[in-house]
């Protein structure tokens, strides 16, 4: 038997279908400061779970299920957790500077695993390995990502009155191949992109795509969309990821729709990144 602890680059110990649903602590949460849900996208089960590590890193992001953190003090050196095992992969390399969010991918290519640190704002990317320095700039093509089963082309400048082109990513020809049905999945777009099982989901329809903005045509008011592959019609169906009823506002539980397109489009501040600036001229100095 493998131990996750003994071997955490292991592919079979690397998740890929959770997703942590709380990156950001709940205000107003007083209890339980660093207990997190997640959500597997294959099989619709959640899972709570206490991330002590939180308590001693800074955390940058999540990936898959698995979380990226960096130590408090400097130079700020990064790990890759995962939270079921409670295995680690640490890397040498410092965090990067000014990587307000990050979109984080993690390739196992043998027993070197590949840690890619993604600016999707300004298309900035890094990469490191466990044993190198610093991380690189590189130019990132999501092609490369080897851990991913599917993908979709999507690009946010264009609103096709035909609708939408949907593609399958075949990894091993670095292709993408026209697809017209995605089955019981439904694709979430946004700076990071998921594939959920709709039939495991409760209120997700499935072969269909999600996304927020204006939908296809500009005059169109704000909100999340539904594009149904089959009908190839677009649909609105909530104002916001938020809302709120009543002359007080009160908040209304969000559908796991609003909660998926909530985790594909706010992508938090790094938590290191939100504190740098108060420990920016001490960094500085030990450097030189």
């Amino acid at each position: 038997m493998v131990d996750p602890k003994k071997h955490p680059a292991d592919p079979r110990f690397l998740l890929r279908e959770w997703v942590m649903l709380d990156e950001e602590l709940p205000k107003g949460r007083k209890t339980a400061p660093f207990g997190r849900l997640f959500l597997n996208i294959a099989t619709g089960r959640f899972l709570h779970r206490d991330l002590p590590e939180l308590a001693n890193y800074y955390l940058i992001t999540s990936t898959g299920g698995l979380l990226v953190l960096a130590s408090r003090s400097f130079p700020h050196t990064v790990l890759v957790v995962n939270p079921l095992t409670a295995s680690c992969i640490t890397f040498k390399a410092p965090m990067p500077n000014f990587l307000l969010h990050t979109v984080a991918h993690l390739r196992v290519a043998g027993t070197a695993p590949t840690l890619v640190l993604e600016h999707p704002t300004y298309g900035m990317a890094y990469s490191a390995k466990p044993e190198d320095e610093h991380f690189a700039e590189v130019k990132y093509n999501p092609l490369d990502k080897a851990d991913d089963i599917s993908g979709i082309r999507y690009d946010k400048s264009q609103t096709p009155e035909r609708g939408m082109d949907v593609y399958k990513v075949n990894f091993e020809k670095k292709v993408l191949e026209p697809i017209t049905r995605i089955g019981s999945g439904a694709l979430f777009l946004g700076e990071r992109c998921v594939s959920v099982e709709a039939n495991k989901i409760p209120s997700i329809n499935g072969n269909c795509i999600f996304y927020l903005g204006r939908g296809q045509h500009h005059e169109q008011p704000d909100g999340i969309y539904m594009y149904d592959l089959k009908t190839e019609k677009e649909e609105r169906i909530v104002n916001d990821l938020i809302q709120f009823i009543g002359f007080y506002g009160k908040l209304v539980t969000p559908s796991m729709v609003q909660i998926l397109m909530n985790y594909c489009t706010n992508i938090p501040w790094s938590q290191l990144e939100s504190e740098r600036p108060y420990g920016f001229l001490e960094e500085v100095h030990m450097e030189e």
